[in-house]
């Protein structure tokens, strides 16, 4: 006449999934390809995450998949990103940069979590590059030092302020851009091995330099060759990309213009 109380089980399940393999079906950017084919000055940037479905034993077992995430520098903590992914892929989207390291672990439906995959690290294409002349007269063309960039508009007959632009002017330019930089320290030395001009980036100060020919203590140059030392810092996961000391020489001319 009185039935018990229902009581619902499963069978004990303490077994974790198997370790994910996340590396061996991703690949890292072709930075010959990306400096070549993107805009110097992309607004927001993507990785795509990939992996294998577990095996069939194990596969009814698998309830998701964690995934763990660490930005810019390798050695701190992976934190939990995302979890509850049941696809074999996962878009991490409207990112800073490129360069970010992941981890996945699998999730059983019993709550069993599995070892952490191996850790892939996407990272950027730095690149930074200064010109060997520039003509500060007045004429509104190539009037700075700056590092190469596509800050300048060009109208719509394809002419700067230094005239006519060709295809393969603006080819070598998006090439050429500064891409992914932090930081630039310059000092310009004259013949003699004097500092006449010292800039470091940050605040209103751009990573593109933009010297006018003007040395520290406010005065016009003379005209002549210099030499600059420049200490670059890069948006890098990669430690032996993130600094890199740039030497060589820029010709100021002047004239009439």
């Amino acid at each position: 006449m009185n039935f018990s109380e229902i009581i619902c089980a499963q069978p004990n399940d303490s077994i974790p999934p198997c370790k994910p393999n996340l590396s061996a079906s991703l690949k890292g950017i072709d930075c010959k390809d990306y400096l070549e084919s993107v805009s110097c000055t992309p607004d927001t940037f993507s990785n795509t995450l990939t992996w294998n479905r577990p095996r069939m034993r194990l596969a009814r077992r698998t309830r998701g998949v964690i995934i763990f995430y660490i930005a810019a520098q390798v050695g701190d903590d992976f934190q939990l990103y995302a979890q509850n992914v049941t696809d074999t892929f996962f878009i991490d989207a409207n990112l800073p940069s490129f360069a970010r390291c992941y981890k996945i672990s699998a999730v059983d439906r019993s709550g069993n979590e599995s070892e952490l995959s191996d850790s892939f690290c996407f990272d950027n294409c730095p690149y930074y590059e200064l010109p060997n002349v520039f003509t500060p007269n007045g004429d509104n063309c190539n009037e700075k030092f700056s590092a190469y960039n596509n800050r300048y508009a060009i109208d719509e007959h394809g002419n700067d302020g230094c005239g006519p632009v060709s295809a393969e002017d603006l080819a070598d330019r998006k090439r050429k851009c500064a891409r992914f930089v932090d930081q630039v320290d310059l000092t310009i030395y004259n013949r003699w091995g004097k500092a006449v001009y010292t800039y470091s980036s940050g605040g209103e100060r751009t990573i593109y330099i933009d010297w006018d020919g003007v040395d520290d203590s406010g005065k016009e140059v003379v005209a002549g060759v210099y030499y600059y030392i420049a200490l670059v810092t890069f948006d890098s996961v990669d430690p032996g990309q993130q600094n890199k000391t740039i030497k060589g020489w820029v010709q100021v001319v002047r004239g009439t213009p």
